[in-house]
């Protein structure tokens, strides 16, 4: 079982783990493990090309992903939610097909 937890902030990305493999009925690998790794992964290398974002994060090991998020002033939040909505997209999708494999949680922090 894949767990995701997301953070965001006024529709931003600000956080994710992942943690744990997802086994197929005949206990092989799961293509979802790659897709959320790849969505996870393309995130954090988009994020990172952006004027005044920074990504910092690890993958600790096998199965395990986390990063971080901060957005200095100025940062162009509009591309930033353009890129969350990707990835949440992603995450869903990949929930919705394989519930037994992959639960996505989500905090929305959003500033009022």
């Amino acid at each position: 079982m894949i767990t995701i937890a997301v953070r965001l902030e006024n529709e931003c990305l600000k956080a994710i783990r992942i943690d744990g493999h997802a086994r197929s009925e005949n206990g092989g690998d799961d293509g979802i493990c790659a897709a959320v790794s790849l969505l996870a992964r393309s995130t954090a290398a988009t994020l990172r090309n952006f004027d005044l974002v920074e990504v910092a994060g690890t993958a600790p090991a096998p199965g395990a992903l986390e990063f971080k998020v901060r957005y200095s002033q100025g940062a162009a939040l509009e591309r930033v939610r353009g890129v969350t909505d990707l990835l949440m997209a992603g995450l869903h999708g990949v929930e919705n097909d394989r519930p037994d494999l992959c639960s996505l949680q989500i905090v929305d922090n959003a500033r009022r």
